[in-house]
């Protein structure tokens, strides 16, 4: 590849800055040699690397996009990629652009590394949510509401009629482990991808649109071998990569090789007798270093501190490039809670580890044992810095899993430090007030920094739930009373608005239900029993207007998302029991004489779905 002399000197500055640690000059540095050669990809790529070091990750994608556009069939554009969604942490995305890179190049570590990386984050999630919105959507279909998805899709409609199909998805619902027998069917997949919100034209074209693009990359095969020598050639060509990736060749050689300077080998290099006995000292030095450091590790494991102090000084002193001798004297300090003895060894090391060009890897080990050490002693906030800086250097799922649990730790730690029962009250009796002047917004508003400082606290959720019933928002005033019948299974004002919402939106059946609750717990509460009138009234009217052909669409649309509904109609038995009260009226005298028939059948009516009266 051609490069621009001028672009090709800024390049060079910037991965000089990059391998100091300076990501700010770095970027300027690429941002510069880009204005000067716009369509070299490899700019972009060494400007995604800065971007996510600096910690600016949003923009780290954008370059990488760039990069990938200018050069759709350079595997490590999609290495890029991949690092800046993992940091955004969209893991998915990251997988797919760690999958687009190795169907060019299948081999490449880097890229089949941070794939691994990524599946085990996935794998992490998907424990931690338990079964997954994966499995919670997929369990549609063996309830019977897959029907309504059917019946509701204009692809799977026709299916409707397919006997095969039909039988298919009734054997899959009585015995869930016989999906495998019918994964390959073509009609259940359609279902599925429409039960989990995909399109399942679009999953095929992606197939074909990718077994296109391996084409392509197989005829340009030779050009993509070209470019990778060539890269191997220039070193400055890629700042240091991160995320698991070893430090480039310069830096390898700038440890190894005095004579290596700025970005390019000396052409004359050849090693002397003087240095390679000096390398040989070295080597001697750093095994000595290492015995010291293991009778340290001794005295660590005896509680012997100051012995152990000892001697990983004397282990830095004698090498001081090691920087698990200064990992080592940290984790010292922390045990013996001296904790600013602790950070200062740590910055000390990292600030040397950085002139030395220390690998990532061991970089991000001093980070974490930064972030291990503020956890510890419960600053959490400066914790979670700490791990996020340390994956910055190296992606380690072992690091990844402290910093999610420190979120969640922080968070939770927020939570109870809001909590004052006293603050809690006063924003209650503000609530009260703006409900009283009918202002309604507000008075949520207040209600909610209540249960934020009290969330254990029932009638909260019961005047919030009034308030929302108030402005027409049912859904939510039915959660916030499910949430106080919960906390306070005996408070009766719980029922009683959970009947009127569900009152509103012309659910009566659950209406009815709960208003016969609130009845169970104060036969004589008033407002219960005029809620319950009230709602066999309904009943009883719309039954009359069912009767006349002038049927509630709305009632019926929301009666048929009930699962207790659609538990009773999909009941062969009940529905053979319907059947015998239609064709013979004399039966129904009968089927009403069982108590829970007749409760079946009172639900069905409150529904709508029965033009039958309540008795």
């Amino acid at each position: 590849m051609e490069q621009n002399p001028t672009a090709l000197k800024l390049k060079n500055l910037g991965n000089t800055a990059f391998g100091q640690g300076n990501w700010k000059k770095a970027i300027e540095y690429f941002l510069q040699a880009i204005e000067v050669d716009p369509t070299n990809h490899i700019l972009f790529s060494n400007l995604s690397a800065a971007y996510l070091k600096d910690g600016q990750n949003e923009k780290a994608l954008e370059a990488a996009e760039k990069c990938v556009s200018l050069s759709p069939n350079w595997a490590k554009g999609y290495g890029r990629k991949g690092s800046a969604l993992f940091y955004l942490q969209k893991y998915p995305e990251a997988y797919s652009a760690y999958q687009a890179g190795l169907n060019i190049e299948p081999d490449n570590a880097i890229l089949l590394d941070g794939r691994k990386q990524t599946e085990q984050v996935l794998m992490e999630q998907q424990q931690a949510q338990g079964l997954g919105d994966f499995q919670d959507k997929l369990q549609v279909l063996f309830s019977p509401k897959v029907w309504e998805i059917v019946q509701n899709s204009p692809k799977l409609s026709p299916y409707l009629h397919d006997i095969d199909f039909r039988n298919m998805i009734e054997a899959i619902q009585k015995d869930p482990n016989s999906v495998q027998k019918y994964i390959m069917d073509q009609r259940l997949m359609q279902l599925i991808s429409e039960i989990l919100g995909l399109n399942f034209d679009d999953i095929q074209k992606e197939t074909e649109a990718q077994e296109q693009k391996e084409t392509e990359a197989q005829e340009q095969k030779e050009t993509e071998v070209q470019e990778k020598k060539e890269d191997q050639n220039l070193n400055q060509e890629q700042p240091m990569e991160q995320e698991k990736e070893q430090p480039i060749q310069q830096e390898q050689e700038k440890q190894e090789h005095p004579e290596f300077e700025g970005n390019q080998p000396n052409e004359h290099f050849n090693e002397t007798k003087e240095q390679k006995e000096q390398q040989e000292e070295n080597q001697i030095k750093k095994d000595q270093a290492q015995a010291i450091k293991e009778k340290g590790n001794k005295h660590f494991r005896n509680k012997e501190f100051d012995k152990a102090l000892e001697c990983y000084d004397e282990a830095i002193t004698l090498y001081p490039n090691e920087m698990s001798f200064y990992n080592n004297k940290a984790a010292v300090y922390v045990e013996m809670k001296e904790y600013e003895k602790c950070h200062e060894t740590l910055d000390q090391a990292i600030e040397y580890g950085r002139k030395i060009y220390a690998p990532f890897p061991e970089i991000a080990k001093l980070f974490a044992r930064k972030g291990n050490a503020y956890r510890k002693n419960g600053d959490l906030k400066s914790a979670i810095e700490m791990y996020k800086k340390s994956l910055t250097e190296d992606r380690t799922a072992s690091v990844l899993d402290l910093l999610n649990k420190t979120e969640r730790e922080f968070k939770e730690q927020e939570r109870l430090a809001y909590l004052d029962p006293e603050k809690s009250l006063e924003a209650k009796k503000r609530g009260n007030e703006f409900f009283g002047q009918q202002k309604y917004p507000e008075a949520i508003k207040e209600y909610t920094e209540a249960i934020a400082r009290n969330p254990d606290d029932h009638i909260l959720y019961s005047n919030r739930a009034a308030a929302y019933t108030k402005l027409g928002e049912y859904p939510s005033a039915i959660k916030d009373c499910d949430k106080c019948i919960e906390l306070d299974p005996t408070f009766i004002k719980g029922y009683i608005r959970k009947g009127l919402a569900h009152y509103f939106v012309k659910e009566y059946h659950k209406s009815i239900e709960y208003y016969e609750k609130a009845l169970s717990i104060d036969p004589e509460n008033q407002d219960a029993k005029d809620g319950l009138q009230r709602t066999t009234m309904k009943i009883y009217e719309s039954n009359q207007r069912a009767q006349q052909g002038d049927v509630d669409e709305e009632q019926i649309r929301r009666a048929a998302q009930d699962p207790e509904i659609q538990a009773i109609l999909t009941d062969p038995a009940f529905r053979q029991i319907i059947e015998d009260i239609n064709t013979n009226p004399r039966a129904a005298d009968h089927h009403l004489a069982d108590p829970v028939i007749r409760q079946k059948l009172e639900k069905l009516a409150a529904a709508g779905i029965l033009s039958t009266k309540r008795k």
